[in-house]
């Protein structure tokens, strides 16, 4: 069921047909208290709006323990890229405007923390990210975070658009890193690889069968030799 129109209230519960986001999410509780949350990412979102980022724009309302952003007209690309009518072309596409999107995010000196293709919406030709209520744990230096958010785009895209066909795998992979053009975070990226991909990792973390997870891993460390 499609959001209705008007602007989105990011609250302390997801209620989609309702309009509702969610800035909280169990998997990060131990983090930070709820207004915590919400109050970084009303923060975060109000800098990146300053800086043009594709990301949704607040609105100045007054809302008891919320925020409101505009609506994105659009579609969800997880929906997208599990539609069988819709060409591999198209899809790929729609991952090169998220990859380039996600790059502009990480130059200005951000970063996600939970970047899957749910929290990413296409709406007139741009790729927009949404829903940054991650608080960073303490220690952990800004351009790992980024390199995790690259990492994570890379593998939610194949999972959700190849259904392990090796070969769209790597087209997948060569496009996301082609048009992400944040030099740090690909060099972060080679580093964070692990050396194997172990069969807990790959159907437990990534739900994906292991040889395909595995090819997407050297298909990045192999394309981060080069040049981009």
């Amino acid at each position: 069921m499609k959001r209705p129109r008007g602007p989105v209230i990011a609250a302390g519960r997801t209620i989609n047909t309702c309009g509702f986001f969610s800035a909280l999410t169990t998997h990060h509780e131990a983090y930070a208290s709820i207004n915590d949350k919400l109050s970084y990412e009303k923060d975060t979102l109000k800098k990146m709006n300053q800086k043009g980022l594709p990301v949704p724009t607040l609105i100045d309302m007054e809302v008891a323990d919320a925020f409101v952003t505009e609506y994105l007209e659009g579609e969800n690309p997880k929906d997208i890229f599990k539609d069988k009518r819709i060409s591999l072309e198209d899809k790929l596409t729609i991952v090169r405007k998220l990859s380039s999107s996600l790059s502009q995010i990480h130059e200005n000196g951000f970063f996600h923390g939970a970047s899957t293709l749910s929290n990413t919406r296409y709406s007139n030709s741009i790729g927009y990210w949404v829903d940054f209520g991650t608080i960073p744990k303490k220690g952990l230096a800004l351009d790992h975070l980024q390199a995790k958010d690259l990492n994570g785009f890379i593998y939610s895209a194949c999972r959700n658009c190849s259904s392990n066909d090796i070969q769209k795998d790597m087209q997948i992979v060569n496009e996301i890193l082609k048009a992400y053009a944040y030099r740090p975070v690909l060099d972060k990226l080679r580093d964070i690889q692990p050396q194997k991909i172990s069969f807990l990792y790959a159907v437990l973390s990534r739900k994906r069968k292991p040889f395909a997870v595995e090819n997407i891993r050297k298909e990045i460390v192999n394309i981060l030799g080069k040049d981009l």
